[in-house]
């Protein structure tokens, strides 16, 4: 298979190149820069790869490359979260996504012999801001910018639509050691500096390097796959979510927080995609049978920076922990929208829990699937508390809600505390987000 890669030297581009010599394919890479191609190659033990220097921008001789191509994968562009959004900057991302697919399909178009398949990179981006809304492909486009530039990106790899299959690949954020934003994070991590960016709530759409070739791969294959397909995992996580993650797995601490007007300060426009999030799900991409390698953030995140996650309870600071659990404690409120099943104290938890001596009370912000997910996680059922402090899901599946509580039910709780033989305390949160605690004598 003739393969034509424009982008190979990015992050996605490297990987997929190798994978595709791996398959035997006859592989020819496109970059703005012959000189700094040739070395990377060189650094990678590769030789004899045919080159085509040019702008994919602007139109120029590297769009003959394209002519007796099977394959061509779209890759390249300035990167959406590389730098701080600029003007400037915002209109290079435009310009080298948008115009580089235009020039892209002007060649299929003017080829004597077309490629069968165009794969367009694009981004979740696409959707805008769902907050905890499962995504799918079905969803319609956003309102913010980066949502105008992902359309407007995709408009102009459907006009190849009538020339070959075409398949719009909306990434989430890649994870790869090597580069992208985990690259970028690792070194804040590894000091002990990293923490959650904002509230921590918001949703990040991820997937490991290793599915990425793998979608590509599987996508190649089939020849019925065509138009959006969701190159994320089905286990979407939130900022928070992933932050524990990363800082377990690297055995540093993660206390910090970067709060949304420092954010906006070092970011520029850019804050507002790191604030905000998509919860996106790849139908498509599991309903034509692709399966994940590493669909578990975990896992995930050991396999790619190489590290052998941490056993539960194999080292002598959780058997420490388990036998200091002070003994008065009946109740344990779990929030699982920043804590692992794994991580000590949960299992401290649940060894007290095991053996009778107290309940666990689960609660996420997040609606009842982080809960539920964290819940079977554990092997265990527990009572749950959800949304906004009034929803009460049962270990055996029984919904409670109530959006308010009312000045009758606060006072009804009150007396009720007070009628009680021991101390009772009771906390509550009010629509502003305060909290206000009431301890009975």
């Amino acid at each position: 298979m003739r393969v034509l890669i424009i982008g190979a030297m990015g992050l996605v581009g490297r990987r997929v190149l190798l994978q595709r010599l791996a398959l035997g394919d006859q592989v020819t890479v496109m970059s703005r820069d012959r000189g700094r191609a040739q070395r990377m190659l060189v650094g990678l033990g590769l030789t004899g790869i045919e080159i085509v220097e040019g702008d994919p921008a602007v139109p120029g001789p590297w769009q003959d490359a394209v002519d007796g191509q099977d394959v061509v994968i779209m890759l390249a562009g300035a990167g959406v979260a590389d730098r701080r959004w600029s003007r400037r900057y915002l209109q290079l991302i435009r310009d080298s996504r948008v115009d580089g697919t235009y020039q892209v399909v002007q060649a299929i178009e003017r080829a004597r012999s077309r490629p069968s398949l165009l794969l367009s990179a694009s981004a979740v981006g696409y959707y805008g801001d769902r907050g905890s809304v499962l995504t799918d492909e079905r969803a319609p486009v956003g309102d913010d910018v980066l949502a105008d530039i992902c359309m407007q990106w995709e408009e102009q790899a459907i006009r190849a639509e009538p020339l070959c299959r075409v398949v719009r690949m909306r990434f989430g954020v890649i994870l790869d050691a090597s580069g992208g934003a985990l690259g970028r994070m690792l070194p804040i991590f590894r000091k002990g500096l990293g923490g959650r960016l904002g509230s921590g709530r918001q949703y990040m759409s991820w997937i490991a390097w290793h599915d990425v070739v793998g979608s590509i791969d599987h996508l190649i294959a089939h020849g019925d796959a065509q138009g959006a397909f969701n190159i994320v995992t089905p286990n979407a996580v939130t900022n928070r979510e992933f932050t524990v993650a990363l800082a377990t797995l690297l055995n540093r601490p993660a206390f910090m927080a970067v709060p949304g007007p420092m954010l906006r300060l070092v970011a520029g426009g850019l804050a507002h995609t790191l604030l905000t999030g998509q919860r996106v799900w790849p139908a498509k991409l599991m309903e034509s049978g692709y399966e994940f390698r590493y669909p578990a953030i975990e896992r995930a995140l050991a396999t790619v920076l190489n590290i052998e996650p941490p056993l539960r309870t194999a080292t002598p600071r959780a058997r420490t922990a388990l036998r200091t659990m002070p003994e008065d404690i009946r109740l344990v409120g779990l929030d699982v929208d920043g804590l692992l099943p794994d991580s000590i104290p949960v299992q401290t938890v649940l060894a007290q829990y095991a053996s009778g001596s107290m309940q666990v009370v689960l609660s996420s912000s997040d609606g009842l699937e982080p809960a539920r997910r964290f819940q079977h996680r554990c092997g265990q059922s527990f009572p749950m508390i959800i949304a906004d402090g009034a929803v009460l899901l049962s270990g055996e599946g029984k919904v409670i809600s109530a959006r308010l509580l009312s000045p009758e039910l606060v006072d009804e709780l009150g007396r009720f505390a007070c009628a009680q033989d021991e101390p009772l305390h009771l906390t509550f949160e009010t629509v502003k987000g305060d909290v206000v605690q009431v301890e009975s004598v």
